[in-house]
């Protein structure tokens, strides 16, 4: 997400916690509406200050639920996210090259889809025995022999992952699922 689009979950998370939090006080009869600051929302809040038992409990029950639902998203928000995961390709005295994993991905799954009856593919790509590791999901179109597309998706990941990133491609699992037949009528005349 972008910083803009944080920083306004971040303001409206602590905005609907913080009137949780008003909401509790009110109830609680710690606040006063005339602590408010100009009369904020008098009209609307003063039924809680007038609440009787069982609903002051379901009141505060709410708000302290929605308080710790804004503040764990708030700091969810605020965590720091994790650099993507980048695989070395050489390292010398000018410097590194290295490729993120989801390039990696991104072409591995492109290979996939130019092989004739894989209609759509989806791969995740791992590290093993200082090498790729890749587990794709691919689905085909029925009646297509899957033996023949293991062979050539296997042959051609592994060709095209080593020859265009450098990097070994040491396992390749694969799963198949092949696509429900569209029913189609007849025409008839």
């Amino acid at each position: 997400m972008n910083f803009f689009n944080r920083t306004v979950v971040i303001l409206l998370t602590l905005a609907i916690g913080g009137a949780a939090v008003v909401t509790v006080l009110i109830v609680a009869g710690t606040l006063g509406l005339n602590n408010l600051p100009g009369g904020w929302f008098e009209p609307q809040i003063q039924w809680l200050a007038d609440a009787s038992g069982g609903l002051k409990a379901l009141v505060v029950a709410v708000s302290v639920f929605v308080a710790l639902s804004m503040l764990l998203l708030c700091v969810a928000e605020l965590r720091v996210r994790g650099r993507e995961v980048r695989f070395l390709i050489s390292s010398q005295e000018e410097g590194r090259a290295t490729v993120t994993r989801s390039s990696v991905r991104s072409l591995v799954q492109h290979v996939g889809k130019g092989i004739r009856s894989i209609n759509d593919i989806e791969c995740r790509v791992g590290e093993k025995d200082n090498g790729l590791a890749i587990v794709c999901t691919a689905w085909v179109a029925m009646g297509a022999n899957l033996p023949e597309l293991s062979s050539q998706l296997r042959s051609d990941v592994k060709k095209l992952g080593e020859e265009l990133t450098g990097l070994p491609v040491k396992h390749i699992d694969l799963n198949f699922r092949y696509e429900r037949a569209k029913s189609q009528r007849l025409a008839v005349r």
